[in-house]
């Protein structure tokens, strides 16, 4: 049993992801190397300790409030079906600047109840930070598209104003005119839906 759990534990300090696990009793029994140091943590200073104990600032770089850590390990403890979904979540560690993905499992035991909870920590900061680089861009793009468009839209207006006041227009010439300010307008349409969908996805936009 003991050989089979450091095997284990070779295999989770291999992985670059950082591995907590807690026990049904809300114990934490295992952390690899790498937990320790994507939370920026001394290392040891989490194995073995109770879940529901732990300091405040050790439980915000983990992602998680006190009241949020007692119902885990409440549950931890009690005979309830276990979650089927997944839950994930992003936690910032200031102490580095990085930004953690952490993802959180329950592991069943028989009778599909919950027997430990497994937390998987990811470093995605290059990842946010390029996601967010492309998000820049493209709301730069579209602003510079946005302005050339308004600018053809009212020439447009002035000229459509100023055929349509004269008394021998061109039929022709008006006809066309009309074609190019609704395809402008559509364009200046299709803009401003791009800049509402960029808002939404970045939390600017009251719905």
């Amino acid at each position: 049993m003991t050989l089979k759990f450091e095997q284990l534990m070779t295999i989770f300090d291999l992985l670059d992801e950082g591995i907590v696990i807690i026990e049904k009793d809300g114990y934490i029994s295992s952390v690899n190397e790498n937990a320790y140091s994507l939370l920026n943590m001394e290392k040891n200073c989490l194995i073995g300790r109770s879940f529901v104990d732990l300091p405040t600032n050790i439980l915000d770089c983990l992602g998680f409030s006190k009241i949020e850590v007692k119902g885990f390990v409440e549950f931890l403890m009690s005979d309830n079906p276990l979650p089927v979904e997944k839950k994930i979540s992003l936690v910032f560690i200031p102490t580095t600047g990085r930004t953690l993905q952490r993802e959180m499992t329950f592991i069943k035991r028989q009778g599909n109840q919950p027997a430990s909870l497994i937390l998987i920590f990811k470093d995605v900061t290059e990842e946010k930070f390029t996601v967010r680089e492309r998000e820049v861009f493209t709301e730069s793009l579209i602003h510079d598209l946005r302005s050339p468009i308004s600018a053809v839209l009212g020439s447009l207006d002035i000229l459509q104003e100023f055929i349509m006041g004269e008394p021998n227009s061109n039929e022709l010439a008006v006809q066309a005119l009309r074609i190019a300010r609704n395809s402008a307008k559509r364009v200046f349409n299709l803009i401003e839906s791009i800049l509402d969908i960029i808002r939404m996805q970045s939390g600017k936009m009251d719905l």
